[in-house]
């Protein structure tokens, strides 16, 4: 399996009026993903899966990649939020029987999965807002097994 994993693009500061919940993408967050996306085009990705977490500014990370990259079938799932226990997560990819998945998220869960799927080392990746990795799982989908293909920065494209 291929996993792509995301971070959420560049988000409105909090505020006291706004839950968490419901804090959009900033302007500049939208627009510099839709630069970053239009950018790695190139990539011709193809996934059968967009995972998402319910948080808005997920689903809106989420809804501009599937306008350059588009995906069958496209889900929340509330295993993909920021407190979120990184195994949870990874039992529920090994249900889904795909070749290729794509999942926007955020911190400090993405650094923990990233981090189980990998090594059992201390953690040694931190991921910027909108920024992408490619992890391939060469066999099951399970802990320790995964392989590094890429880790791309926004910043890095301009």
């Amino acid at each position: 399996m291929n996993l792509l994993i995301i971070r959420h693009a560049i988000a409105e500061d909090i505020k006291l009026n706004v839950p968490d919940k419901d804090r959009p993408l900033s302007q500049k967050g939208s627009h510099l993903f839709h630069t970053f996306c239009q950018q790695i085009h190139f990539l011709d990705l193809k996934f059968e899966f967009l995972l998402s977490s319910p948080l808005l500014r997920a689903k809106q990370t989420a809804r501009i990649f599937s306008k350059y990259f588009p995906t069958h079938k496209k889900t929340e799932v509330e295993s993909l939020l920021p407190s979120a226990e990184p195994e949870s997560f990874l039992t529920h990819l090994s249900t889904l029987n795909s070749k290729s998945v794509v999942l926007v998220g955020h911190q400090p869960f993405l650094n923990s999965f990233i981090q189980m799927c990998l090594s059992e080392t201390r953690e040694f990746i931190i991921l910027k807002r909108g920024s992408m990795v490619l992890l391939n799982f060469p066999g099951f989908v399970k802990k320790y097994s995964a392989i590094l293909k890429f880790l791309l920065d926004p910043k890095y494209l301009k």
